[in-house]
């Protein structure tokens, strides 16, 4: 047995925000059953995914986390609209987007520095809200008629969270929380 941990980083939201985000959810997607639907209680904006890491990788994670977060302090998020990114259907972040950026490359740096893999893709802020099967074409799973609300709060923290994964999804553990602008 491995005493590794898969973890990422991420901007949390509040649970009243994804109550919310849940029901707008199911007004967005048809035929939710081809989908893997992701849970509520699951949103977040991922800032970087490390994979898994030892003990001493995540001692050094959450040893850097305080800096990163130093940089800017809370700041309000909007998101809104459905898109598809990569393999997912998404409700992309449309204000302060350059701040997440900044905040995830930021983290990858961290990453490089601890001797964790990075790629240069480019961060694309987001909340997942399905995962669609090898081949679906997104739009044939939503529905743009509803695709209009807006929502908003303030990012006040970054989290690491464990990614547990089992036979009926991943289960998300948060393990450190520190405040934005904090230091």
């Amino acid at each position: 047995m491995s005493d590794t941990q898969r973890l990422f980083v991420a901007l949390p939201l509040p649970m009243t925000l994804k109550r919310e985000l849940a029901l707008y959810q199911g007004s967005l997607l048809r035929n939710p059953r081809s989908l893997k639907v992701i849970k509520p209680e699951q949103f977040h904006i991922t800032l970087h995914f490390f994979g898994d890491c030892t003990p001493e990788q995540r001692a050094m994670i959450e040893a850097g986390l305080p800096d990163i977060a130093a940089t800017t302090g809370p700041f309000e998020i909007e998101i809104g609209g459905v898109s598809a990114f990569l393999s997912a259907i998404v409700i992309p972040v449309v204000t302060n987007r350059e701040l997440i950026i900044a905040l995830g490359l930021g983290i990858r740096q961290l990453a490089g520095t601890i001797g964790m893999p990075t790629t240069g893709h480019a961060i694309n802020p987001h909340i997942t809200i399905a995962r669609l099967k090898d081949g679906d074409n997104p739009m044939d799973h939503m529905d743009d008629e509803e695709a209009e609300e807006a929502y908003r709060w303030d990012a006040k923290s970054l989290v690491l969270y464990q990614s547990t994964l089992t036979a009926s999804g991943s289960i998300y553990t948060e393990l450190l929380r520190v405040p934005l602008g904090a230091g």
